[in-house]
């Protein structure tokens, strides 16, 4: 499930909340190539596109955090390539558990105005993929606040 709320009335700050009520199991799950990712856009009244964020969920490839730090380090093993692959794409969000409810706040930086805020989740079977391959991506749930921003 995906909701989207603005917690401070004329304040651009957001909060998107993520639970987990439908699978029975955490997600993604399986293979380490599985994320979900969720984008967010923020439109103009015009249906401009002004700000965006994404994040990615998935399992870490070892028994760390996926990590751009352990690239070097990742030449010298005997998996090189797929652990290269995850720590490529840098930190990110761990899967989320079966029952619970993640909170993601996001405040970005809006002039005094009228906004829609349009957010979707979406699994990727392969996450290791060039984000612009779609042929093994899945929209699974999405959602659409609008909101006003006013004066500090």
């Amino acid at each position: 499930s995906l909701v989207i709320s603005q917690p401070d009335k004329g304040q651009p700050k957001l909060v998107l909340h993520l639970i987990n009520i439908g699978a029975g199991h955490s997600v993604p799950t399986g293979s380490n190539r599985r994320a979900i990712y969720l984008n967010v856009e923020i439109l103009d009244k015009k249906g401009k596109k002004l700000a965006t964020k994404e994040w990615m969920f998935a399992s870490w490839y070892g028994n760390r955090t996926d990590d751009k730090k352990f690239l070097e380090e990742d030449k010298k093993r005997p998996d090189a390539i797929s652990a290269m692959q995850a720590d490529a794409q840098g930190p990110h969000e761990a899967i989320i558990c079966a029952g619970e409810e993640r909170i993601l706040p996001w405040v970005p930086e809006l002039n005094p105005g009228k906004y829609t805020i349009k957010a979707r989740l979406i699994y990727d079977l392969n996450r290791y993929n060039d984000r612009s391959f779609i042929e093994d991506q899945t929209e699974i749930n999405s959602a659409t606040l609008s909101i006003m921003v006013k004066k500090g």
